[in-house]
């Protein structure tokens, strides 16, 4: 994926980022009603840099397995970014996960829906 943007600029983000990116490159591109055709043209340096918040379930998953090895601390501070009560971890971790699982699942739905409209355009 380049998109219109040099190799330089990609190459040192990693996977969920260049997820992130693809994905506001594609909302970009539906917000302003292009064809797939406009996928290399145009780039904004914001396509790669701009947080999605449709993503950041993806972020904080991932965080979890970070954390598994090593502190948790970050995942406390995405759980509570994504709007859980970290309360009730007292009861265990399996709503957190369960939580995290739902938003994986909508991020990915997200990204289906916004390539799918972009390709039948």
């Amino acid at each position: 994926m380049s998109a219109g943007h040099t190799r330089l600029d990609i190459k040192t983000l990693g996977s969920l980022k260049l997820l992130q990116a693809l994905l506001n490159i594609v909302e970009r591109l539906n917000a302003e009603g292009e064809r797939v055709d406009a996928f290399g043209a145009d780039a904004e340096p914001g396509d790669l840099t701009t947080q999605n918040s449709a993503l950041a379930t993806l972020f904080v998953n991932n965080e979890f397995r970070i954390a598994d090895a090593h502190d948790a601390g970050g995942v406390l501070r995405g759980l509570e970014t994504l709007g859980f009560d970290t309360a009730a971890l007292n009861q265990g971790y399996g709503r957190a996960l369960d939580h995290v699982f739902d938003g994986v699942i909508n991020a990915f739905s997200h990204l289906n829906t916004e390539l799918v409209e972009l390709l039948n355009r």
